[in-house]
This record gives C-alpha cells, structure tokens and sequence, in this order.
C-alpha cells in the first residue's frame, strides 16, 4: 500500500496541504484570489504549505484530505479517502464545514497552477 500511495503523491506536479483552524474563511478567500490570477499561492494566511512527505505524514495520522480539482480529474486519481469539493463550483467555507469540524486538521491539495 505504501507503494501505491507514493505512486498518487507521485501524480501531483504540485502539492499543497492547508492546516485550518479558526482561520477557516481567511484561507479559502485567499485560495479563491489566488485562483482569480491563475497563479498557485506560496502561502495563505491560517495555513501551511507542506511537502508530500508531509503529507503523507498527515495520511498517516488518519487527516481528511480535500481535493479541490473538477470532478473529471479527481476520477482520474484521487488520494484514497479524499473528498472532492471542487475549486471553482463547491469549495466554500459552508462546504469545507460539511467535510471537516472547524478546528480539526486538514490537507487541501490539487495539481497546480494551469
């Protein structure tokens, strides 16, 4: 299973993991403007950029992953277990509180600017 793990981290040519906590509404504002530039985030206020080791780290530890490309991508290949909330159409701090309780940690990925 580890391979095949390495393997999903391995399809993403950029991956980015947000810690959220009280500052739920502040990253997906700044997810959303950065989106509007067409350009990937280096970082977001409330949140934290991690490599894929860390990621897989946070895999490990059972956090509920979020990716938040469009429906056809994520059919392509999705970490198991990850929730689609669609970037453009459904990631909304109302969606995100579907998913997670605020406060409880998560990863947000997608595959990069483009």
């Amino acid at each position: 299973m580890t391979n095949q793990l390495g393997e999903l981290f391995a399809m993403f040519r950029l991956f980015k993991a947000l810690s959220l906590g009280a500052a739920l509404v502040f990253a997906a504002t700044n997810v959303q403007a950065a989106a509007e530039k067409s350009e990937a985030p280096t970082q977001v206020v409330g949140a934290t950029l991690i490599t894929p080791a860390e990621a897989k780290a946070l895999w490990d530890r059972d956090v509920k992953f979020i990716d938040v490309r469009d429906a056809p991508t994520f059919e392509l290949g999705r970490i198991p277990g990850a929730k689609l909330l669609d970037y453009i159409a459904d990631f909304s701090q109302e969606n995100v509180i579907k998913v997670a309780k605020i406060n409880e940690e998560i990863a947000i990925y997608c595959s990069g600017p483009g």
